[in-house]
């Protein structure tokens, strides 16, 4: 029997350099397909609070070799208190049985230090700064990107992941709307709904600090924007919104205030960012494919928005991995697969993140009422059901040894990789 032909590899072009574009490059760097990375800002500068890590993207870490290092930089999250203005306990979020049922501890990691060690499995070279993307362009062929500074960079594929108000997905769009086939919510403007100030301290005595806060604007206050730079984890406008916080109460002491935090914070580790909600319902089009922020925006309450970015990131590069050529026809029925599985599971993590806000954050009397009973008078088995039920995925990447569950709990059987598949019905019959 004569030996298949090797596949044609793709090259691909991913805009934005993110947690999930970070991720995305590392496992095509483990497939050994070509790829560059275009970032806009001038230089990388890893901005945000701590992130909630655990069973539905830790086995992705152990693939990739960083578990561990994960570990090292991260602390366990075993019991969460919920306390009011006047510092008195309202509830609390009980996640000691989450080792027990999933395999993993719930980690709490400095998002810039995550974002410092993904850094690393990504050769620098294919790291290019200062690429704002303004004009995206395909033909039967290929697909191409064009830079405020004049350069332009071909792929087979181009990847947005370059956030809420993602250059890939405008011309994406326009593109879908030109040919008749944009859905009226994709036309929609996004509007904001929550304003968040973020950052992490310096040592303290010992520990570092990860601290947010979040205003929530009603339908007056949040206006609709159409521009590049709200959404942008940034420095700007930091300084009126810590001035109007400085002496809110801090839960950690009496007598502290989040003015003693903020002046324990590095300037350049404060930003401020204004959050949208939104799941577009097109992801994608011939050879263009959105991944993250750019395919759907959540609010942090739950911390699920980095972590579906990076499930994006693995779902995509498995079907990428499972291309046979770099025809049109082979990437459309890849980026379908892809949309087929992340979708409905990216919708689900929006429900529980604006949930879960409203149990943390929300204002109103119901959202008031709706927190004491979930954080107050929540049975064991009712717990242990939303733990099993957020990590019941996870995706992994088909093309590196797969992890087993450690937990008690179950897990969704990973989607079949078609590639493997054929490579396993050729060994039999060998």
């Amino acid at each position: 029997m004569s030996s298949p032909q090797p596949r044609e590899k793709p090259h691909v072009v991913i805009v934005g350099a993110g947690l999930g574009g970070l991720m995305l490059a590392a496992l095509l760097e483990k497939q050994g397909v070509s790829y560059v990375m275009l970032e806009r800002a001038a230089k990388v500068i890893p901005l945000g609070s701590g992130m909630s890590v655990g069973a539905n993207i830790l086995p992705v870490y152990e693939q990739l070799g960083i578990y561990q290092e994960v570990r090292k930089i991260s602390k366990p999250s075993g019991y969460g208190v919920v306390k009011n203005e006047q510092r008195e306990q309202i509830g609390h979020v009980d996640m000691t049985r989450y080792e027990y049922r999933t395999g993993y501890e719930c980690l709490i990691v400095p998002r810039p230090e995550l974002y410092d060690l993904f850094l690393t499995l990504v050769p620098a070279e294919k790291l290019l700064c200062g690429k704002k993307v303004t004009a995206v362009h395909e033909t039967e062929t290929n697909a191409s990107v064009e830079c405020a500074d004049g350069s332009k960079y071909e792929g087979d594929i181009v990847v947005g992941a370059d956030g809420a108000y993602s250059a890939v997905r405008k011309a994406l769009f326009s593109q879908l709307k030109e040919a008749g086939k944009l859905s009226k919510s994709d036309q929609e403007v996004l509007t904001f709904s929550n304003i968040c100030l973020v950052g992490t301290t310096g040592p303290l005595d010992p520990a570092k600090i990860c601290w947010f806060m979040t205003e929530q604007l009603n339908s007056e206050s949040s206006k609709e924007h159409g521009n590049y730079q709200n959404s942008e984890w940034g420095a700007g406008g930091a300084e009126k919104m810590i001035e109007q916080c400085k002496d809110f109460p801090c839960p950690l002491g009496e007598n502290l205030t989040m003015g003693d935090i903020f002046a324990n914070t590095p300037k350049e580790q404060i930003s401020k960012v204004m959050l949208e909600e939104k799941v577009f319902e097109s992801w994608h089009s011939k050879r263009l494919v959105l991944i993250g922020d750019a395919a759907h925006k959540m609010v942090p309450a739950a911390g699920q928005g980095a972590i579906n970015a990076m499930q994006d990131a693995v779902v995509l590069a498995n079907r990428i991995y499972d291309m046979s050529d770099n025809t049109p026809q082979e990437i459309e029925e890849a980026f379908q697969a892809y949309y087929d599985e992340r979708y409905p599971m990216a919708k689900n993590s929006f429900d529980t993140s604006k949930q879960f806000a409203k149990a943390v954050i929300g204002q109103k009397w119901s959202e008031k009422i709706f927190r004491k009973i979930t954080m107050g008078y929540m049975p064991s088995w009712v717990n242990n059901y939303i733990v099993d039920s957020m990590h019941f995925y996870r995706p992994m990447a088909c093309f590196l040894p797969q992890i087993p569950n450690r937990g008690v709990a179950n897990v969704k059987p990973q989607a079949p990789s078609k590639r493997n598949m054929q490579k396993e019905q050729q060994a039999t019959t060998v």
